[in-house]
């Protein structure tokens, strides 16, 4: 499991074999994607990683393509941080930290 992951899932509570939510739509997530990329400066830190799904809403693709802008991904986080995470759908993270 990347060090990210599991940064990510300790800060969210989150252990091996919970399901996980997208933070954007509450569909599924497979991924813990990082907000400012390590490449351009971005850390591992909760604080720049969010859960995205691929499949249902293709958020992550969104994200990487920059439909979802880097502030309303931060938006979502500190919304998270505050304690106020949308419930949803979860998925299930094996323990490489992949979709199962």
């Amino acid at each position: 499991m990347q060090k990210y992951t599991k940064n990510y899932m300790q800060s969210m509570g989150f252990d091996v074999g919970d399901f996980i939510p997208c933070e954007e739509c509450g569909a599924p997530a497979v991924d813990v994607h990082h907000i400012t990329p390590r490449s351009l400066g971005g850390s591992d830190e909760p604080e720049n990683l969010i859960a995205l799904c691929r499949s249902v809403n293709h958020c992550h693709d969104r994200a990487a393509a920059g439909k979802l802008s880097k502030e309303y991904l931060y938006s979502v986080v500190w919304l998270r941080m505050d304690g106020n995470v949308r419930e949803g759908q979860h998925l299930k993270i094996n323990s490489k930290g992949e979709g199962a």
